[in-house]
């Protein structure tokens, strides 16, 4: 249907089901958007959910900066996940179930959890450059990795997440990220760096390459399937 198309690839239409005769319908139609770990994989999505309760993400901006060192050799990586969440609603002016919040916060301050899923362990979280604490559950093969922070009106937090892992070792790196629909559109920006200087990343369509160094505009609609390879 060319109502219902766009919704379900932008990830806005979605089924879960617990039943396998559902899901042999479900998936075929890109429904239940099929998102889990592939073992020598890296995975990644990064998700916000509003703790007021409140419609007050209409005014969420959100960015994300996915910083990855692979090696190749090994397998090891070591990701920085940097998050910039802004928060451009009034300070006044709109109802309760709009900009307000159940923790008696001044009306206009979002209340977010911040989470990233992954298959590697969280090492350290920050919140505009101080620790933080982190709720890590895990979730089947994946862990979330939640910090809630607490944005005023009219004002802006970086939350950074440090992961480390393992992927198949071999000349290419796959990664698996899964954006999540926002009412204000985010921008995904990727880096990754293959930790030995003297390889090389071969270039690809929407993927620009400077030595060991691959970067590239994901978006937080839909899915996006990766793969990197190096050669010396």
């Amino acid at each position: 249907d060319s109502r219902f198309g766009p919704l379900v690839k932008e990830g806005r239409f979605r089924f879960v089901s617990t039943h396998d005769d559902d899901r042999r319908l479900l998936g075929p139609l890109g429904l239940d958007l099929g998102f889990g770990p592939t073992e020598g994989d890296d995975l990644l999505a990064v998700i916000s959910r509003n703790a007021n309760p409140s419609k007050i993400d209409a005014f969420l901006h959100r960015s994300t900066d996915l910083d990855v060192a692979w090696d190749p050799a090994t397998g090891a990586v070591r990701s920085v996940v940097t998050v910039t969440l802004r928060n451009d609603a009034p300070a006044g002016g709109l109802p309760d179930y709009v900009i307000g919040n159940s923790s008696n916060l001044p009306p206009g301050t979002n209340i977010s959890d911040l989470a990233v899923l992954t298959p590697f362990e969280a090492t350290r979280a920050t919140v505009d450059g101080v620790d933080a604490q982190v709720s890590p559950l895990r979730d089947a093969d994946v862990w979330r990795h939640t910090v809630r922070v607490t944005i005023p009106p009219g004002g802006t937090v970086t939350v950074r997440f440090e992961l480390e892992g393992d992927v198949e070792v071999g000349k290419r790196y796959r990664l698996h990220f899964a954006g999540q629909p926002l009412v204000n559109d985010g921008k995904v920006a990727l880096k990754v760096t293959a930790t030995d200087p003297h390889d090389r990343v071969v270039d690809g369509p929407g993927i620009s390459v400077n030595g060991p160094t691959a970067t590239a505009d994901l978006t937080d609609v839909g899915r996006t399937d990766l793969t990197l390879q190096v050669r010396r």
